[in-house]
């Protein structure tokens, strides 16, 4: 069973190393990180709009 994971992770590292690649090499703004930084900042200023009114 340990050597099926194993050869299930080798495979995945092989097979999928071309699309990783191509996604670390997006722009900073594709990364998921700035997209919920940005959407934190949205919500907190629709909160403090929700106090205010």
């Amino acid at each position: 069973m340990a050597s099926d994971l194993l050869a299930e992770i080798f495979s995945w590292f092989v097979l999928d190393w071309p699309s990783r690649q191509k996604r670390t090499q997006q722009p900073p703004a594709a990364l998921p990180q700035r997209k919920t930084r940005r959407e934190a900042r949205r919500a907190r200023r629709q909160a403090k709009q929700n106090k205010d009114n």
